[in-house]
């Protein structure tokens, strides 16, 4: 199967600009009657009276971030139009309001991406190298040669606790919990394949970018689809059975934190920082809120896991707004490990604290996951897939280098294509009948001309919409075909992938919309310049892990689920924006 180069939708491409217009219907009320005029009383609100005389005052038409994933009138979202819910004004509002009320006992935590962290680092060392300089110089010895990254982390970390911030958090810690899950869903779903050929069980699509889930739900939900039983449901092709339903790092974070404990919920203010203004979208959506603990049961007030998503340019306007007072009231380094302990630690009854020692007197370095700037799904979940189904251990620090594991760039540096082989003969064959091929565009399974070696696994790595489409539209020719063919499924009836991480910005989550402009080459370079660690192999993950298992035996806060979201009627097509 060899990818086409033809994008479907004529206008779609990997440049994600705001829509100029939204076109979301404002749902008219007919119980009232036909409306025969509208009159605007003194106060400025508007009044309809029907034909029978009758009259009712017109509510202001608003469109919420919560609408724009409830409508499908674009293809990605309108964020930069709707921004006002999740700005840093708001932030800047909050600590206001806490620096007011003396006796406030709100506790404000905030959670940054390391995708983040390193975008800052590169402009801060770019433009602001004065700024950046002066609090480096008060640094101890001993900490001058940390890496880059993680003395930026250190830096907004005084920062936010100058500010009046209670914790800052990194979502790395939170990631360890995604990855570990994201491995045990994919195993569970492989395993379920092979009894099952012609389920929906595999590809999994990693869930992680909510772009990419807003636009699967708005253009590839077709027909009924049940997504916990990942059957194809009337013969109609989805791509929702696929999607991986493991929350975000960021969601997972705010679930820990805010759903364990009713002092808790209505205390504490999550902010999140992340490098895609999309992140606004995925926090206000209805599954990642619960009621709040003193709700009435028929009307239930829903308090949200994150309350408040800033992109990282907008951390730089917080950072910008507070001056260079605010660095120099800092304080020496906060212990931030400490700090969540007690957090976790006070949130479970006794029996649990012996499965969670005390604090190491030394801070968790910052560390990455090995495999993409985006977290590195891929690679996480094939070298935990690889000890779990076949028993072959890859290198902890780069499973990629391990000489049973091949790497394929497909058409462009934005698809790459991630292969297991049972022997490293297998995979020098491969590697050799490859290197022979007048082209790399077709997925190793895909290949008809000649008989490679049988791959153990078949991952990929997708980036930007343009290769998305083409993944998703090959999917929906192998679904077609298997409509077709009853009898055992055969290569050209077979997805090429197992299991495939998706990000809808070109390059990943490092060069989110979000980010600091002209940042992404350092800000890549930086990243991968932090160690590499196993999911789970850090002190801090594991106890938050044990948190999970204690709290949470079922995992259920781990997980989410998706929904279609139907085609509005438009009156005038052309009046769709793309």
């Amino acid at each position: 199967m060899s990818f086409s180069t033809i994008v479907k939708l004529n206008d779609i491409d990997d440049y994600i600009a705001p829509a100029k217009s939204c076109i979301k219907p404002v749902k008219v009320d007919t119980q009232s009657g036909r409306t025969k005029s509208i009159r605007i009383e003194q106060d400025g609100t508007y009044t309809a009276v029907t034909e029978t005389g009758e009259s009712y005052t017109l509510k202001k038409a608003s469109i919420s971030l919560n609408d724009c994933l409830a409508c499908s009138g674009c293809i990605t979202t309108a964020e930069s139009v709707l921004i006002s819910e999740h700005s840093a004004q708001t932030f800047l509002d909050i600590l206001h309001q806490k620096e007011q009320a003396s006796s406030s006992k709100r506790t404000i935590v905030v959670s940054i991406s390391p995708q983040s962290i390193v975008s800052l680092a590169s402009y801060l060392n770019k433009n602001d190298a004065g700024r950046y300089k002066e609090w480096k110089a008060k640094l101890p010895v001993d900490l001058e040669c940390l890496p880059e990254a993680e003395c930026t982390e250190r830096f907004l970390v005084q920062q936010f606790r100058a500010m009046g911030v209670s914790l800052v958090l990194n979502t790395t810690w939170f990631r360890d919990i995604a990855l570990s899950e994201s491995a045990a869903e994919f195993i569970r779903r492989f395993k379920a394949a092979d009894a099952e050929p012609t389920g929906a069980h595999l590809p999994v699509f990693c869930g992680a970018c909510p772009g990419w889930i807003c636009y699967a739900e708005k253009t590839h939900s077709g027909g009924e689809t049940s997504v916990e039983t990942t059957k194809f449901v009337n013969q109609s092709f989805s791509i929702l059975p696929h999607l991986s339903v493991v929350r975000s790092p960021q969601q997972i974070a705010g679930s820990l934190l805010k759903q364990r404990s009713e002092s808790r919920q209505s205390s504490l203010y999550h902010v999140t920082i992340m490098p895609c203004f999309d992140k606004k979208l995925e926090a206000s959506r209805v599954e990642f809120a619960s009621p709040a603990h003193s709700a009435r049961h028929d009307d239930p007030e829903m308090v949200p896991d994150v309350d408040l998503v800033l992109a990282t340019n907008e951390l730089l306007e917080i950072l910008d707004t507070i001056g260079d007072e605010g660095l120099r009231s800092m304080k020496g380094p906060v212990d931030v490990d400490c700090d969540l302990w007690q957090i976790l630690k006070g949130s479970v009854n006794e029996a649990v604290h012996s499965h969670m020692p005390e604090p190491t007197p030394l801070r968790t370095p910052m560390y990455r996951h090995a495999g993409s700037g985006s977290g590195g799904y891929a690679v996480s979940v094939f070298a935990q897939a690889a000890e779990e189904l076949f028993s072959i251990h890859l290198p902890a620090e780069d499973p990629t280098s391990d000489d049973r594991v091949l790497t394929r760039t497909l058409q462009n540096q934005d698809l790459q294509e991630l292969l297991l082989f049972a022997s490293s003969q297998d995979c020098a064959t491969a590697k050799h009948m490859l290197s022979n091929l007048p082209s790399s565009r077709t997925p190793y399974r895909s290949l008809k001309s000649v008989k490679p070696p049988a791959c153990l696994l078949a991952f990929a790595v997708a980036n930007g919409f343009r290769n998305i489409q083409n993944l998703v539209q090959s999917l929906k020719n192998v679904y077609k075909a298997r409509q077709c063919m009853e009898n055992q499924p055969t290569r050209s009836t077979c997805y090429p992938f197992d299991y495939v991480e998706v990000m809808a910005c070109p390059g990943g989550c490092i060069n989110g919309g979000g980010q600091l402009k002209g940042t992404f080459e350092q800000a890549l370079t930086l990243y991968h310049e932090l160690p590499s660690m196993q999911p789970m192999s850090t002190w801090i993950a594991r106890q938050i892990g044990a948190y999970v298992d204690h709290t949470d035996p079922e995992h259920h806060s781990l997980h989410t689920q998706y929904r279609e979201v139907p085609k509005i009627e438009i009156i005038n097509p052309s009046a769709l924006q793309w």
